[in-house]
């Protein structure tokens, strides 16, 4: 979803969006820094 195309339907709270997507970005990131890493071959 991009919010230059959809930014007028959340009006007011488009800062709070960004923000949420930020930590949904951020929490996505640290469970995928945790997986360990492919196996040498």
């Amino acid at each position: 979803m991009t919010l230059d195309v959809y930014a007028g339907l959340f009006g007011e709270d488009l800062d709070a969006v960004a923000n949420r997507l930020d930590e949904a970005v951020a929490a996505r990131d640290k469970d995928y820094s945790r997986l360990d890493p492919p196996a040498a071959t």
